[in-house]
């Protein structure tokens, strides 16, 4: 990618978005101390949740201020072929910039983030961020990103701790490995296992980051050979690997009629279109066939509604596929979790209907359990259980849930 967008004055200062995970934008220097930056955006405000800039050359101790602009909501005349989830999603949810000052984050690496402070929403939809130099780089990032050097680097430490446990079970759209991380029981092949999965959707970051965590907490010595006494974990850290490896430029695809990028992938279980959702049913079919007992499935995502709204859930129903009594049993397991889990406010249950296209009725039809959840993050605000109230999203929210979440299933399952 050319480096003609980012501008340098003089004194060394300039934001640059040309790195791994960085977002395209026109970069505009306001005066000495003020950046402007438009995100290159395809997509409405209110479905626009990803923003990463690299600030370099900034001395120590001098501060300049980042102005953001998000883009703006899209409105039914823009979208004439749009279906009706899509419209409603692209015209009807706020916009992502209402949150912004609680989402924004300061890194000094694209691994290590920590909360912006005194960031501000102006009427149109600006938000300013002042930052203060470091006399190295500073990242900065509307969410916490999940980079293909990450996901790389966990896929060769879990084989590392344990030879054999990362399987290729297919290749994606652009000829990338999937990978799935097998973690077996000490109870043998017969033992329970949970399956979950992340990153259907590309910038929904919370669901790698659990399941990197996860996976790291599972592999750590005694404590996790005893998660894994008599339960199983199968993992699929990333199912849309192509969105890891290129990053948010794939968003800038105009995405033809004809590009299978145009479907939702967790829109495409009944169709088998997208060669990664098919190389994970291939995979779990092959599990179930040769005998493997699945107790539970979990896709992991981030929601996003309204500003007042969370947007964190664990899906409840709504298929005919859920089957009879299903509704009570997944309350159950939703209430275990929600008690035991700092994630969102218990009781929050979705009812979803796709019509049976989603992973969570492919996978209820494949392992005859109810168990099978879509489950929501937050992209702004994450539940405290000692507090009994939300607070703003914090880059330890993730890793804190993984952990917390292993020890539950492993409650609820043995």
């Amino acid at each position: 990618m050319s480096r003609q967008n980012d501008h340098q004055w003089p004194d060394g200062i300039r934001v640059s978005f040309n790195f791994p995970g960085g977002t395209c934008c026109r970069v505009e220097r306001i005066d000495d101390k003020r950046f402007r930056c438009r995100p290159y955006a395809s997509r409405s405000g209110c479905q626009w949740f990803h923003f990463c800039a690299r600030v370099e050359g900034l001395p120590a101790g001098e501060q300049i201020t980042l102005d953001l602009r998000w883009p703006s909501k899209l409105t039914a005349e823009d979208l004439p072929s749009a279906d009706q989830e899509t419209l409603e999603r692209e015209t009807q949810y706020d916009s992502f910039a209402k949150v912004l000052p609680h989402t924004c984050l300061l890194g000094d690496d694209m691994r290590t983030f920590r909360p912006a402070e005194n960031v501000e929403l102006t009427g149109d939809q600006t938000v300013t961020v002042p930052i203060s130099g470091t006399g190295g780089d500073i990242y900065l990032a509307t969410q916490m990103p999940y980079t293909a050097a990450r996901h790389a680097e966990l896929l060769a430490d879990a084989e590392t701790t344990e030879p054999g446990c990362v399987k290729q079970i297919g290749l994606s759209q652009a000829g990338l490995p999937v990978a799935a991380v097998v973690l077996e029981s000490d109870a043998g092949a017969d033992a329970p296992t949970v399956y979950i999965q992340a990153y259907q959707h590309i910038t929904e970051f919370s669901g790698p980051l659990v399941v990197d965590a996860m996976v790291r907490h599972l592999l750590d010595g005694a404590p996790g050979r005893e998660l894994r006494r008599n339960l199983a974990f199968h993992f699929v850290p990333a199912v849309d690997v192509d969105a890891v490896y290129y990053g948010p430029a794939l968003l800038l695809d105009p995405r033809p009629v004809e590009d299978l990028r145009s479907k939702n992938p967790n829109r495409d279980w009944k169709d088998r279109t997208w060669p990664e959702v098919r190389a994970v049913q291939d995979f779990l079919r092959q599990q179930a066939g040769s005998g493997r007992s699945y107790v539970a499935g979990l896709d992991l995502h981030n929601g996003w509604h309204m500003a007042h709204d969370s947007g964190g859930a664990y899906t409840v129903g709504a298929d005919e596929s859920d089957g009879a009594g299903a509704v009570e049993r997944q309350k159950e397991f939703v209430d275990h979790m929600y008690a035991r889990t700092d994630h969102e406010k218990p009781g929050n249950y979705w009812w979803h209907s796709t019509g049976g296209s989603s992973f969570k009725a492919f996978f209820i039809d494949l392992a005859g359990t109810p168990l099978a959840h879509t489950v929501e993050f937050s992209r702004h605000m994450w539940w405290n259980r000692e507090k009994r109230e939300y607070e703003p999203y914090a880059p330890h929210h993730p890793q804190q849930f993984a952990r917390q979440a292993a020890e539950a299933l492993v409650e609820f399952f043995t």
